[in-house]
């Protein structure tokens, strides 16, 4: 089998971070993703949300999604 070399690239791309964990937030992913994709959309204010925290979440991620401004089809 002949392997094959790829590489993605997501030029008309649109990023919207949503993490949960145990406090590190992003760590930089936001940056990283708009360095290696600089003609993707990257929305920079990600949702954050403690692993203690995400049952009670949903009030918060609505409200995230809403600001937004985006539509989803």
């Amino acid at each position: 089998m002949k392997k094959k070399n790829c590489c993605i690239t997501l030029r008309a791309a649109g990023f919207c971070l949503a993490a949960c964990g145990s406090g590190s937030g992003f760590s930089g992913t936001i940056e990283t993703i708009a360095e290696l994709q600089p003609d993707a959309a990257v929305i920079s204010n990600g949702l954050s949300i403690s692993r203690d925290s995400v049952a009670d979440a949903e009030s918060d991620v609505v409200d995230w999604v809403d600001g937004l401004g985006i539509t989803v089809e």
